[in-house]
């Protein structure tokens, strides 16, 4: 059984705020942390962001577009402001 402290321990916290119909979750590792972004809603949204979107390799520089549906895991190094705390 994984207790209640499992999430924060393994480097995962919760990102807000984000729109209406928009999951949110920063996992940070030794480098870099990650955004995950899952855009459950029937609309396209923008998300204030940085980073490194891993799943089509673009750089993201202020915002980051979700359609719907759509998602995004953005990478960003600790030297670029990256560590969530």
């Amino acid at each position: 059984m994984v207790g209640p402290h499992a999430p924060t321990e393994a480097g995962v916290t919760s990102c807000a705020p984000v729109p209406e119909g928009v999951e949110a979750t920063v996992r940070t590792g030794p480098d870099a942390s990650y955004l995950f972004l899952l855009n459950h809603a029937d609309k396209p949204v923008e998300i204030s962001a940085h980073g490194t979107d891993l799943l089509t390799g673009a750089p993201v520089r202020g915002a980051v577009q979700l359609v719907p549906l759509g998602a995004a895991v953005l990478r960003t190094p600790h030297s670029l402001g990256g560590k969530h705390s």
